[in-house]
């Protein structure tokens, strides 16, 4: 049998077996939290599943020799018996399988108890998958890869090129280590990227010499900059493809991604980077043994920067070189030296790792352009002359891919490729959204055509502002707190959500309008132009009835057919929108009305996310995740509120300390999420130690809060919570305004108690 054969049969087996954890991790996702061997059990076979899908995907990218071929094939048809029993335990475990709607589904969970969940049949399930685990282990060594890395590189922050030289067991600790540290993910940035990459697009960067020269290591770092809209991220998306494969061909070279987002503020501090680039690079000793020992620590505390530093510097210190892309420097937030902290602590690790190459994305703006001159990076400099022919293979994909355009008549089209492409000036976004106003047109006879093109807007300003003053009157208050939310959420939020946060107005008396909800596609309609759709906030499935399609169409031109959902999540178009929006810059008078302010949108935000579980706290509730489904906002405004109260300014605090002096409210918005314990599961957290009003607002954060229950009479000594009183709390958290407010007022430095 041919090497290529083999490959084929051994997909086969594979991918056989990837839908049987499929069908597993679907039969026991409910309940998967309910008891320790069922999640047990859970976690095995997802772990079976990724290394299924890793050896797959390796399989299919990699020519295998003929002696290589046997002993894959030897291998996979070992596993193939053991998949096939899997399969038949998988078809006899759903005859208990559960029907729709709640009464029958938990008729239904009663019922599997007495055989699929006991604690003999999960055993000898984990035997099972365990075995075949074991097996595929001799695979995966024959094609130099890891029994424990996971299909999604992004996932565990760990490459294929990593795992192939970790040893099993390792790997598995250090995937959990990874876990544990909790890394904002940059490929799921990445991956969105190389959807909007338009094919042929950005091979001028590739070539330039100071990319060529930085590539041979003839020059340390890159600074590619450009206006706003002008496609960096894209661009950048395609330098990390280059540089991945390059990578994999050199000896003992590091390399990490980092994609800096203004709208997920996990992906904007200088600490949220070192954790993304220590689960990328830390699996390089003596890296790995340093983050190992901080992980088996008794309490387990995630280490702080100062610790995160060395080990980043050590990890980078045991390549030959180490390859840093990073995206979007100018989309770390100015707010609190944010961005200049990232500069700055920039500037010091390549001054410490001389054998780090830096590539880096922004716009050209000040900072930024004195510390990448400090650091004597290469400037390329993104102009319209550069991006030109591939704007005009954009448009002329949009014109002959869109089911309207590519109905005009030839004269129509040339038209529509010769102005766009002369007055783009090289931003793809303003390419994009003239192509958008476009399309809306009612009728497409060429006179029509020809007008709207003579009439284009000239800068994303108008653009922007064309689009706002566009906006029906009466539908201007609400789309105000759609672009509050969109622009001042902590990610990007799903159209349920935002469905949600319409029918709160905070500052009356009845906020939540709870009879006036709208479709969950109303975000999607009223802001056209302005949002776009960034991915689901997880897996599952949505019925046909529920979804719409929606076209998607990527500023660099790739568009996407997909499905509207309730879960799924979408952000504004292009950080332009947001900085346009908090301008001063806005030419019509009637687009005046979406000014947005930073300080004013968190408190709009902290005002919604209170009224929203005050709202549920008083509502008729199961107190189970069933809530969730209820009220879609529940989980971001129990895990949120706090957050942006502390962002805005401080004064009027009388309904944060309402919120945490009723206990009531105070129970029920602990059974969703704990602040001190983070790692419990939603409504399955242990509420024996609740701490008082002052231990909560001192561990968020909230001075003014803290000030104010303090001055109602709020005792400072109480004991309660994980950390055991305010103080402790405080001093954890490292809040030290907090820490002196509270010693002042008497606090009992020498108080025992918490963990």
């Amino acid at each position: 049998m041919t090497g290529l054969a083999v490959v084929a049969g051994a997909v086969g087996i594979a991918s056989f077996g990837i839908q049987v954890c499929q069908g597993l991790l679907s039969y026991y996702e409910d309940v998967k939290d309910y008891k320790v061997d069922i999640s047990s059990t859970y976690d095995t076979i997802t772990d079976l599943a990724k290394t299924l899908s890793l050896l797959k995907g390796s399989l299919e990218r990699e020519g295998l020799s003929e002696e290589r071929s046997e002993r894959v094939k030897t291998c996979l048809q070992s596993c193939e018996d053991g998949l096939t029993k899997l399969s038949q335990k998988l078809q006899e475990l759903r005859r208990y399988d559960t029907t729709k709607g709640i009464r029958q589904k938990v008729l239904s969970i009663v019922q599997r108890m007495h055989y699929p969940f006991r604690a003999e049949t999960l055993a000898k399930l984990r035997e099972n998958v365990e075995g075949i685990q074991g097996r595929l282990g001799l695979a995966l060594q024959v094609l130099q890869l890891d029994a424990s890395a996971t299909i999604e590189t992004s996932a565990a922050q760990i490459s294929v090129q990593q795992q192939s030289l970790l040893a099993a067991q390792d790997a598995e600790r250090f995937r959990k280590v990874v876990d544990w540290l909790s890394p904002p993910n940059p490929w799921t940035n990445h991956t969105s990227a190389r959807e909007r990459h338009q094919a042929q697009t950005g091979e001028w960067l590739l070539e330039c010499d100071q990319y060529q020269r930085w590539k041979a290591d003839a020059i340390r770092h890159v600074w590619v900059c450009g206006k706003a809209g002008c496609g960096k991220t894209v661009l950048c998306s395609t330098a990390v493809e280059d540089i991945q494969l390059h990578c994999e061909t050199q000896a003992n070279t590091g390399f990490a991604i980092f994609y800096f987002s203004f709208s997920d503020d996990r992906k904007q501090t200088y600490e949220n980077l070192l954790r993304s680039l220590v689960g990328q690079l830390g699996w390089k000793e003596p890296g790995r043994s340093m983050l190992c020992q901080v992980y088996d620590k008794t309490n387990q505390k995630v280490p702080g920067v100062d610790e995160l530093e060395k080990i980043l510097r050590s990890s980078i210190d045991a390549f030959k070189s180490a390859f840093l892309m990073m995206d979007a420097l100018d989309e770390s937030p100015e707010d609190c030296d944010i961005r200049q902290t990232v500069l700055g602590e920039m500037d010091k690790l390549t001054q410490s790792a001389p054998n780090l190459k830096i590539f880096a994305t922004s716009r050209e703006i000040r900072d930024i352009r004195e510390v990448m001159k400090k650091l004597k990076a290469d400037q390329v400099l993104i102009t319209a002359r550069a991006t030109d022919t591939d704007i005009q293979r954009f448009v002329s994909s949009q014109i002959s891919d869109d089911p309207r355009l590519q109905r005009l008549k030839p004269e129509s089209k040339a038209a529509i490729k010769k102005t766009i492409s002369q007055k783009a000036d090289g931003m793809f976004r303003w390419a994009y959204c003239q192509l958008q106003e476009l399309k809306k047109l009612p009728s497409t006879k060429p006179k029509y055509i020809i007008e709207t093109l003579r009439t284009l807007p000239m800068t994303l300003d108008e653009t922007y502002a064309r689009i706002l003053t566009g906006i029906a009157p009466m539908f201007h208050s609400e789309a105000c707190t759609l672009l509050r939310w969109l622009a001042y959420a902590r990610s990007p939020p799903s159209l349920a959500e935002l469905a949600e946060a319409a029918i709160i107005d905070p500052f009356v008396e009845n906020s939540i309008d709870s009879d006036n909800r709208g479709d969950f596609e109303d975000t999607m309609n009223i802001l056209s132009g302005l949002v776009t759709i960034v991915g689901s906030s997880n897996d599952i499935e949505v019925n046909d009835d529920t979804a719409s399609d929606v076209v998607d169409v990527k500023d660099d031109g790739t568009h996407n057919y997909q499905p509207l959902k309730p879960d799924t999540r979408v952000q504004l178009a292009h950080f332009s929108v947001k900085e346009f929006l908090e301008s001063g810059r806005m030419p019509e008078k009637e687009a005046m009305v979406f000014h947005l302010e930073p300080a004013l949108g968190h408190h709009f935000l902290t005002q919604s996310c209170l009224k929203y579980i005050l709202y549920y706290s008083s509502s008729n509730k199961t107190s189970s995740k069933w809530d969730l489904e209820t009220f879609p906002l529940l989980q971001y405004a129990a895990m949120s509120w706090y957050y942006h109260s502390a962002l805005q300014q401080c004064g009027e605090a009388s309904l944060e300390a309402l919120f945490l002096s009723s206990q009531k409210v105070l129970r029920d918005w602990l059974h969703v999420h704990q602040p001190d314990q983070g790692w419990w599961t939603t409504f399955f957290t242990n509420l024996e130690s609740i701490g008082s009003s002052l231990y909560y607002a001192s561990l968020c954060g909230l001075r003014c809060v803290v000030a104010l229950l303090i001055e109602q009479g709020e005792p400072v000594n109480v004991q309660g919570g994980y950390y055991g009183n305010a103080l402790q709390a405080a001093v954890y958290k490292g809040y030290i305004e907090i820490v002196k407010l509270l010693l002042n007022k008497g606090a009992d430095i020498n108080a025992q108690g918490g963990c």
